[in-house]
Parts: structure tokens; C-alpha cells; sequence
């Protein structure tokens, strides 16, 4: 994945690039004011990427439950996880 973002100067731009284990499934990507976000539909695992001020920082919030399929949403300083257990 790689990001790209403008600087407050006309032409200016920063990258970061990343790869990463997106698990099965189809991800969900999602943005806010200062984020990027990918949501992994089957494993549960929630990779951010943030802006802070700077450069930019990744983190994992991982899912260590029952086997679920999951959806996702975000907004400006938000994300929201909702899982379905499979029968």
C-alpha cells in the first residue's frame, strides 16, 4: 500500500509505503482527517496508518476471538468494527 499526502507547501508531497498480510478475504479501506485504515474481512485484524504531523506511524489492533466475518466504518476521528460470527 502507499500513501500519499501534501504538505502545507504547493508540490510538496510525502510517502509512506507499506506491505502487509490483508488475511482472506476482500479488506476495507477506509480514511479520516488524519488516517488511513484496513480492515481485514476475516481476520479481524485492524491495521491504521496516521498522520502525525510529520510522517506517518503504523499499528495493528489484532483479533484474537471466535472465527467472525467482519464490516467496517469510518469517519473524520473514528473507525468502527462489527463482527458476525460464521455458522
Amino acid at each position: 500500500m502507499r500513501i500519499i499526502k501534501t504538505r502545507q507547501r504547493p508540490g510538496e508531497w510525502l510517502s509512506f509505503g507499506k506491505n502487509f498480510d490483508l488475511g482472506g478475504g476482500q479488506p476495507n479501506l477506509m480514511g479520516g482527517g488524519d488516517f488511513v485504515a484496513v480492515g481485514e474481512r476475516e481476520d479481524g485484524d485492524l491495521h491504521i496508518i496516521t498522520w502525525d504531523g510529520h510522517g506517518w506511524e503504523k499499528k495493528v489492533i489484532a483479533y484474537a476471538g471466535n472465527k467472525e466475518v467482519f464490516n467496517y466504518t469510518a469517519a473524520n476521528n473514528y473507525i468502527i468494527r462489527h463482527g458476525a460470527r460464521q455458522r
